[in-house]
């Protein structure tokens, strides 16, 4: 997820470069990496599931219909 990666960024900022062996796996620079990527599918995944449902709701007919009437 990105928000962990954003998060570690922020704990590193923050409390500087003593805090990163609270995360070994990755150096700073690979954080980011990690976080632009993960932002990267997550909003690829996110728009394929939104155009999708708005194919659907378009399909049926709920995006045209009146709720006033």
């Amino acid at each position: 997820m990105p928000l962990t990666y954003w998060l570690e960024l922020m704990r590193r900022t923050l409390l500087g470069d003593a805090m990163a062996r609270a995360f070994p796996i990755a150096s700073t620079l690979e954080v980011i990496g990690l976080l632009v990527l993960t932002t990267a599918v997550a909003i690829l995944v996110c728009l394929a599931i939104f155009r999708v449902s708005d194919h659907v709701a378009r399909e049926r007919g709920h995006i045209d219909r009146l709720t006033g009437d």
